[in-house]
Parts: C-alpha cells; structure tokens; sequence
C-alpha cells in the first residue's frame, strides 16, 4: 500500500509503504501489492519511507542508541568496536525481501536480484551528521552522489 503524505506530489510529499501484508500473508498477491507500490514510488519519486518493516522497535532503538554513543568517542576508541547485534541480521532479512519485491516490480522472476547479488557481501556503513539550524550557500554537505549498491537502505534517527 502506499500512502502519499500530500496529494498534489509536491517535493515534500514522500511514498510511505507498509510491508505488513507481504511480510504476514507470505502471498503471491501480497508480492505482486508491494512490488506494485514500490515501482510507483521509485518511478515517481526515486525513493519511499518503509513501515511495518518487520524490525523490532527495540533493535531499532538500540542500535540508535549505541551509534549516539559510539559517536561522542574519540577516533581512537572508535576504530577499536565491531557492531554485535540483531540490526545487522534484521536489516539483511529486510533487503532479501526487498529484493523479491523489486525483482517483481521490474516484471522479473522473484529471485532475480538475489541470483546477481547472492555474492555481494553486505556492508553497513553509520554516519552522523549533525543537526544544521540554518544552511549558508558555502555551508560543507555530502556532495550529490550515486550509491556504489544496487540498495540503499537508511534508518531516519531524530534530527531534524
């Protein structure tokens, strides 16, 4: 299903699909619904915001947590963590379904991202960026870019 937040499409609106029936009806027809909802969001607006995704709130919340945390340390005590969690595995099961899900959207059989991707060794990446009040023309910001991953899929903290 997707649920626009603005019905003219305007740039603020943004595509907000729940995953809730595909993830609990495991159906043809709930595959062929998502994969529906996400071809409309990618070919209208090139990305959409995930509910009912299947990810406990609570390893959501801390893995936010521990990556605040993780922040506020110097460089030197940073290098020496590795992340040992259930984000990392939750996060993985989410992009296999996603995959099942695009691979139907682009009219392909179910497995096809997975047959191309099924080497690929996932990668997750933490950044931080802070807060910014008030953006100046000069301000520094992540320049434009494109994902080296076929997916990218990013976990919104609460900074505005």
């Amino acid at each position: 299903m997707v649920i626009l937040t603005d019905e003219n499409s305007s740039f603020d609106s943004f595509p907000i699909i729940s995953l809730e029936k595909f993830l609990t009806e495991k159906s043809k027809q709930a595959l062929e619904e998502a994969a529906n909802s996400v071809d409309y969001a990618l070919t209208n607006f090139g990305a959409f915001y995930l509910i009912d995704h299947g990810i406990e709130a609570r390893v959501l919340d801390k893995v936010l947590k521990d990556l605040k945390t993780f922040f506020l340390k110097p460089v030197e005590e940073k290098r020496i963590y590795e992340l040992k969690d259930n984000y990392r595995s939750a996060v993985d099961d989410l992009a296999f379904s996603l995959k099942k899900i695009l691979s139907t959207a682009m009219g392909q059989e179910e497995n096809f991202l997975e047959k191309l991707t099924y080497r690929a060794a996932p990668m997750m990446k933490a950044n931080f960026y802070p807060a910014c009040e008030k953006m100046s023309k000069d301000q520094p910001r992540l320049a434009e870019h494109t994902d080296v991953v076929p997916m990218t899929i990013m976990l919104q903290d609460d900074t505005k």
